[in-house]
């Protein structure tokens, strides 16, 4: 323990800020790790969460992923020992807390008889015009897809890209952006409720056609 707080103490003093953070991991219990990275989040893993989601174009609770870092932080805490560095290590715990998540949903959505509401999820069924139904399910299989699949979904239809600015991006041709946009949205549309009033729903479709 001494020889790895004389490596964090090294750190600290050529990175004042990565060794303050380096600082909250080292010493006690998981759960006073725990008391220390939670309140205020001074690791900054709420942002790291939220870029390695939408990097990675997965449709998951973030505040759940969130909390599974924090958990993950804590019970690996002691066994780091300044390598790899630090934002490498978080991001390491946070890679594995969406993998934890991942399992979680998929379980859900093989259950059948139930789909247990998250309202956390419920901002994904708005810009498609869609309305209740077993969205968690219908998350767990889109995060099964392709990873390309999944990004033309995120980017065209939630976050309203336009098509030809995404398929140039992507180096693709407009017909194949549509084509893995439209993938995202069928599961969608076959797993939820009809459209509200089909308006939005179209809209939609146009942007992925």
């Amino acid at each position: 323990m001494g020889g790895r707080r004389n490596e964090q103490a090294r750190r600290a003093h050529h990175d004042p800020e990565g060794g303050a953070k380096a600082l909250l991991l080292l010493v006690g219990t998981p759960e006073d790790v725990l008391e220390r990275i939670v309140p205020g989040d001074p690791l900054g893993l709420a942002r790291a969460v939220a870029r390695e989601l939408r990097g990675r174009a997965y449709l998951l609770d973030a505040g759940q992923v969130l909390r599974r870092t924090f958990a993950r932080c804590a019970r690996s805490a002691t066994s780091w020992r300044g390598t790899p560095a630090l934002e490498d290590w978080l991001l390491l715990r946070v890679r594995e807390a969406i993998a934890d998540v991942l399992r979680e949903e998929e379980r859900v959505a093989r259950d059948s008889r139930r789909d247990p509401p998250n309202d956390a999820l419920g901002w994904i069924a708005r810009p498609l015009g869609l309305r209740g139904g077993p969205l968690r399910g219908a998350c767990a299989r889109f995060n099964a897809l392709d990873v390309h699949l999944r990004e033309a979904f995120f980017r065209v239809l939630l976050e309203g890209r336009p098509l030809e600015a995404f398929a140039l991006e992507a180096q693709i041709a407009v017909t194949e952006a549509g084509r893995r946009a439209r993938r995202g949205l069928e599961i969608f549309r076959e797993a939820v409720a009809a459209p509200e009033d089909g308006a939005s729903a179209a809209g939609a479709e146009r942007r992925a056609s």
